[in-house]
């Protein structure tokens, strides 16, 4: 704000205080020392304004016998600063006003000129000792920077203590629920091995039925086949039963024709029972589900081969009744 000369003046006015006599007469200072282009560019800051204790900083100048006409005095250009708030928010405002009054001076800033036209309206005199003014306004930028520099610095710090206090709590509660996981993960790792155990018991006696059950059809199967081979046999020996009943029916017509109707009815007979034997063998697949259905055709299958055992037998003997019959006839 200082090079090469000042662009602003600040009014720095601490609240919550009571106001000095030089407080109160500091715009006739500035107006009688530096003229009224200082004034121009001169800049009140109000600080601690969290001191107002809710009311606002209009209010408190309005309700004041002195700011009000020190307000007026610098053009109504005041800012507040709220030491409580540790953004930067209100310095880069400030920044902004100072630069909103340079743009409205097209970029001049105050000049020792402009020091000395003042003198010499005031005193009537040329000479001035510009140096010891340079170094005075230097000291009061020099200062007022400082001061900047110093409550800036203070509220950064203020800032970063309040971000490290706010990350140590989110790292500790960070490390509380790392703690929380592990031990979910523990509660669950333990769990799914108890579960792990049960599934291994269960499969192990799983497997033991299904080798029971293979056993078992096994056996089945063993049985099924010396089934098949017994009526294989029964096939054979009634064919051979077959061609000597047709040798003897041959002596006779109608002994001839009514075992052609019994043939046709044994060999419907039989294709019957060669598909119920058939299906039985597919159904063997599925022996765990039907295991007692092919047991109760099992059995019924037994019976029937016992009946056509009998009924071939019957068969033959009446057959060779009547072929003696018809000897005798003759």
């Amino acid at each position: 704000m200082s090079a090469p000369s000042p662009h602003a003046f600040l009014l720095v006015i601490k609240l919550g205080v009571r106001f000095t006599e030089e407080e109160r007469n500091s715009v006739q200072w500035i107006q009688d020392n530096f003229g009224k282009e200082a004034l121009l560019r001169t800049i009140i800051l109000f600080t601690h304004t969290d001191l107002l204790s809710g009311k606002s900083l209009e209010e408190y100048i309005r309700e004041s016998h002195y700011l009000p006409k020190l307000v007026d005095g610098c053009g109504g250009r005041y800012h507040s600063f709220n030491n409580e708030n540790r953004s930067n928010q209100q310095v880069t405002k400030l920044l902004q006003k100072i630069n909103g009054i340079t743009k409205e001076h097209g970029t001049r800033y105050y000049t020792l000129d402009m020091f000395k036209t003042t003198k010499t309206e005031i005193t009537g005199k040329d000479k001035i000792n510009l140096t010891k003014f340079s170094f005075i306004l230097c000291a009061i930028v020099l200062i007022g920077g400082i001061l900047l520099a110093t409550w800036q610095v203070k509220q950064q710090n203020e800032q970063l203590k309040k971000e490290l206090k706010l990350k140590e709590e989110q790292l500790k509660n960070q490390m509380q629920e790392t703690q929380q996981l592990k031990n979910e993960f523990k509660q669950k790792e333990e769990q799914l091995k108890k579960e792990l155990k049960l599934k291994e018991e269960q499969l192990k006696n799983q497997m033991q039925e299904t080798q029971q059950l293979k056993n078992e059809y096994k056996q089945k199967e063993e049985q099924l086949k010396n089934q098949m081979q017994e009526t294989q046999q029964l096939k054979n020996e009634f064919k051979q039963k077959e061609e000597q009943l047709k040798n003897q029916m041959q002596e006779t017509q109608q002994v001839t024709n009514e075992f052609k109707q019994k043939e046709e009815q044994l060999k419907k007979e039989l294709k019957l029972k060669e598909e119920q034997l058939k299906n039985q063998m597919q159904e063997t697949q599925q022996l765990k589900i039907e295991y007692k259905q092919k047991e109760e055709q099992l059995k019924n299958q037994i019976q029937e081969t016992q009946q056509l055992k009998n009924e071939y037998k019957q068969g033959g003997a009446a057959e060779k009744s009547n072929a003696g019959d018809t000897a005798n006839d003759k």
